[in-house]
């Protein structure tokens, strides 16, 4: 088995040790589910050539959208009704900032920084996938 194969297979297992996502809501932390992004993208820098490359890029884009916007029963801001403003969770910005402090070369710091900017939108999902998918594609 090749290294990548190797290493790919690690890192899924460790995945694998926690379900990440039941009933849309995440079943870890916003901080494991960064560290995976983290992980992953390591993954990539150190065989960008690996024939797993699409599967990883898949994988990792749906993190990093889970991530960055959160998921219905564990959203990542707040508001948006009866007049009130849209806010980032509390929890979340700690999180947005221990990444980017932690990891300021990842990729996904971009994707960070532009939900930061235009978490206010009404359309930020679209907006945010998009940016995955230009930035990243499936490859």
């Amino acid at each position: 088995v090749t290294d990548d194969y190797k290493e790919y297979l690690k890192i899924w297992a460790k995945d694998d040790e926690e379900l990440y996502q039941a009933d849309a809501g995440l079943c870890i932390s916003f901080e494991e589910l960064g560290d995976r992004i983290a992980r992953w993208e390591n993954f990539l820098n150190k065989f960008p050539n690996s024939k797993l490359k699409t599967k990883v890029t898949v994988l990792l884009n749906s993190y990093r959208e889970d991530y960055i916007l959160g998921m219905d029963n564990t959203p990542t801001r707040d508001g948006g009704y009866d007049g009130q403003p849209f806010t980032i969770c509390e929890e979340n910005m700690k999180e947005f900032n221990r990444f980017m402090e932690k990891y300021p070369n990842s990729p996904t710091v971009e994707l960070i920084k532009y939900y930061l900017e235009n978490y206010e939108n009404e359309n930020i999902y679209e907006l945010v996938r998009e940016k995955i998918s230009e930035k990243f594609g499936n490859n």
